[in-house]
């Protein structure tokens, strides 16, 4: 798994030193360091603590942003059809009658699906920071202020989300931009960083 998370991110690095190269920036996609959470005062006796070393972090490139949408893609469909069909036996079961899962409501299937995604994007990034594909590809949904995530701001994450895909246009600052923040982080206060862990 480390040596797939290694591969996608030097492609991810490739992708973005290209685009920068393009758009005449120097070293805009390069790790950058991030501040310590917490400023040690100088020592004034030998045996106090020495800062803590400067951690180094990567922001999320688009292929591996890209992965992990299409692994979170793959496991909301999954988990959806699983629940409706667990809901659907428990129905019938308890009830003596059938739920009908192909009835013509389509339109209540296709809100249901979007409440189930809402709630997976929004509970997986509040409790983990993390969906199951940006776990896998080695990401993590972080407060871009490093404090911790809040429940209201990953729920606007997760609303404004649907906006960034339409044309895929929300992306662009992700790949384009200096912060690499995509639309949905901008409107959450949130960045993606790699972080395996």
């Amino acid at each position: 798994l480390d040596l797939a998370r290694r591969q996608i991110l030097r492609v991810d690095l490739v992708v973005l030193a290209l685009v920068d190269r393009a758009l005449g920036r120097r070293r805009a996609g390069a790790p950058r360091p991030v501040e310590a959470a917490a400023t040690l005062t100088a020592p004034t006796a030998p045996t106090a603590p020495t800062a803590p070393p400067v951690q180094r972090r990567w922001a999320a490139g688009p292929v591996g942003r890209s992965i992990a949408f299409l692994v979170d893609s793959v496991a909301v469909s999954a988990l959806f059809g699983l629940a409706v069909s667990l809901g659907g036996f428990l129905f019938g079961l308890f009830t003596s009658r059938s739920l009908d899962q192909v009835d013509g409501r389509g339109s209540w299937w296709a809100l249901a699906f979007l409440t189930w995604w809402f709630c997976y994007l929004w509970l997986t990034v509040v409790l983990a920071g993390r969906t199951i594909g940006k776990g896998l590809v080695g990401l993590r949904v972080v407060a871009a202020d490093s404090t911790d995530l809040a429940p209201r701001a990953a729920a606007v994450r997760a609303l404004v989300l649907p906006f960034s895909l339409v044309l895929g246009l929300g992306f662009l600052p992700a790949v384009l931009g200096r912060q690499r923040r995509a639309l949905h982080d901008l409107a959450a206060g949130y960045r993606v960083d790699v972080d395996w862990g």
